[in-house]
């Protein structure tokens, strides 16, 4: 199985699971602006994923991310748990804003592997969107593909987290859509 198509299994493409946690921001101030912009996406949200591979046929899922400020409001923790049965799996994706690289980033792992994603970037006032790139982490044998993330906030409500993959030469193509909606 090729590395993106394991990260897309694995789940690192979602937005938090379900964790009993507190769904409130943990009261007081966050080290500056772009955290707070980060606070649209604190809470319980349902979400629907697609994921979309050449060559494999298009996958729906559904899952619920539980996402909560962590480590004195520096961090949003984003725990999501998807799918049902045999197949179910769950990811944990931390979101912040690195003050000294004015940068926003992600981390995220998932329980179906031990490889990780970090992606970075910035905000798009236009678009309200979080714009993050980076790279897939490869098979160890050859070079992975670039990323690109665009989390856009529709609404105090709802966000959509896009992937695309970028290979080499060619067009950006779309293989991941989740739409996130607030409980």
């Amino acid at each position: 199985m090729s590395s993106l198509a394991w990260l897309l299994a694995a789940g690192l493409l979602t937005t938090g699971p379900v964790v009993q946690a507190p769904t409130a921001a943990t009261p007081g101030p966050r080290p500056s602006l772009e955290h707070d912009r980060l606070d649209a996406l604190a809470g319980t949200w349902r979400f629907e994923k697609n994921t979309s591979l050449a060559g494999k046929p298009p996958e729906r899922t559904t899952g619920v991310s539980e996402n909560r400020w962590i480590l004195e409001n520096r961090y949003l923790e984003c725990r999501a748990r998807e799918g049902d049965g045999g197949s179910l799996g769950e990811s944990l994706l931390i979101y912040g804003f690195d003050t000294r690289r004015r940068a926003y980033f992600t981390l995220a792992m998932a329980s179906r592997g031990t490889s990780y994603r970090n992606l970075e970037g910035f905000y798009d006032e236009p678009t309200k969107s979080l714009v993050l790139l980076g790279k897939d982490p490869g098979d160890g044998r050859t070079p992975g593909v670039k990323l690109r993330q665009v989390l856009t906030i529709e609404s105090r409500d709802r966000h959509r987290l896009e992937l695309f993959l970028i290979p080499r030469g060619k067009l950006p193509q779309k293989v991941v859509e989740i739409v996130y909606t607030r409980e």
